[in-house]
């Protein structure tokens, strides 16, 4: 073997070592890993060591458990910002699409605190709310009374409700005076300060 070729292989060997030799706790091989941070998009190994991803190579390894990724996609887990549900079955399902945060960023929820507390435990994702805007215009507009927790799952019968009183959905096609807004804002603020009081005593 020619001494240049001889000193590529070792040098590619001793740089491949650490690679090599480390043990993963879980090994993805085969996939198209596709990572948008890096714009990477390849087939490509990963291996994933005390919970976190240590290499992504082209080479061959090993792991106490191996996952065969071929004719698959390997991604960070998506972000949804319309999860409109807060239905178990339908989030299972977003999770067979690769989300793994489902935050609702439009439909929001009212009582968020509330919201909270009602949900903690049972999402098998990180999950998250903002404040409801539609919501507070019902309760501010249609005079709807919301005591307890609120999201996008309730929205369509908030709706149906916000029509009883004279067949005019005011939430929608009212346009708020100053006394409305500010009412609006000191709404969302309360809302939004009794999780801050919450979340922060138990930190």
């Amino acid at each position: 073997m020619p001494i240049k070729r001889l000193f590529v292989s070792l040098a590619l060997l001793v740089f491949n070592l650490p690679v090599l030799a480390a043990q993963y706790d879980i090994v993805i091989n085969n996939g198209r890993v596709m990572d948008p941070e890096t714009r990477l998009d390849a087939v490509r190994n990963v291996g994933i060591k005390d919970g976190k991803i240590a290499t992504i190579t082209k080479i061959k390894i090993s792991g106490k458990e191996t996952v065969d990724a071929t004719g698959h996609v390997v991604a960070p887990g998506f972000i949804d910002t319309h999860t409109h549900s807060s239905n178990k079955f339908n989030i299972k399902m977003s999770m067979m699409d690769g989300v793994t945060s489902g935050m609702d960023f439009e439909a929001g929820a009212l009582n968020v605190a509330k919201w909270y507390a009602r949900e903690e435990g049972k999402w098998p994702m990180n999950y998250g709310q903002c404040a409801s805007h539609e919501t507070v215009r019902m309760v501010i507009h249609d005079g709807l009374d919301i005591s307890g927790p609120a999201d996008a799952s309730d929205m369509f019968d908030g709706r149906a409700r916000a029509l009883e009183a004279d067949n005019i959905a005011g939430w929608s096609v009212t346009v708020s005076n100053l006394d409305r807004i500010i009412h609006h804002a000191t709404i969302v603020e309360i809302d939004g300060e009794s999780y801050r009081k919450k979340h922060q005593k138990g930190m």
